[in-house]
């Protein structure tokens, strides 16, 4: 697993960048993503994209020539997008429906957590027992997904409407449209 330091610097620069990001939208798109808690949910939601998508990275380099190796990584980053995915569209769904059901985010926040954390540890299998970080990682993760809600859910639909793009843009893309 990354040191802290490293996901720290990580986590630092992806906060940075969306800071760069908002910063540059338009005026419409401004309105609503604002909302520092909002912003911070949005970026720990797309933390879990990007350490994925950096593990794809790291394993295609180190097995070049393994294809079967390649088919695994391919499998589990499939499996942790679909995971990260589908919690992306439960917070998009609790937005529309104005409710939220903050008992069926964390069980979905640990299988993003735990697919990333299987893909990032390929091909040593991964400890029986949950690392330390693993569990806050999975509290940030839900706490972010009922962020989203609560700062959203008394908002006109045009920022609530927006909140839902910025979370879709931070879906996880198939992994043949990653870098290779």
């Amino acid at each position: 697993m990354r040191s802290i330091k490293t996901v720290r610097l990580a986590t630092s620069f992806l906060i940075l960048s969306l800071a760069i990001l908002l910063a540059g939208c338009p005026n419409n798109v401004k309105k609503g993503m604002s909302n520092p808690k909002v912003q911070e949910a949005l970026t720990k939601i797309f933390e879990q994209k990007q350490l994925s998508e950096s593990a794809v990275a790291e394993k295609e380099k180190g097995f070049k020539d393994k294809p079967e190796a390649l088919q695994e990584v391919k499998k589990l980053y499939n499996t942790a997008a679909a995971k990260g995915n589908a919690f992306i569209e439960i917070v998009q769904l609790n937005l529309t429906a104005g409710t939220l059901q903050e008992s069926d985010l964390e069980p979905r926040a640990k299988e993003v957590v735990e697919a990333v954390y299987r893909l990032q540890e390929y091909p040593n299998p991964p400890a029986k027992a949950i690392p330390v970080g693993i569990g806050d990682l999975i509290v940030g993760l839900t706490n972010a997904g009922i962020a989203i809600w609560k700062e959203t859910k008394n908002e006109q639909m045009a920022i609530v409407e927006n909140v839902k793009k910025e979370l879709e843009k931070r879906k996880w893309e198939k992994y043949e449209k990653l870098p290779h």
